[in-house]
């Protein structure tokens, strides 16, 4: 499984888009998950602060 941090802004949403497409199994850490395409799964967190950022990985 894949984490991209940042999944809704245009580097990380562009990934997440390319990783999908290709089938990966994706985590995605958004500060706003409900911005996430469908087939992500999505975690509520900032990695500016942390937040979050330990239980998307598990």
């Amino acid at each position: 499984m894949e984490l991209i941090t940042g999944a809704t802004g245009y580097v990380g949403g562009a990934l997440l888009e390319r990783l999908l497409s290709e089938g990966r199994d994706v985590r995605a850490l958004a500060r706003d998950p409900s911005r996430l395409p469908p087939g992500a799964k999505g975690a509520r967190g900032d990695l500016l602060t942390g937040e979050g950022l330990e239980a998307a990985m598990r």
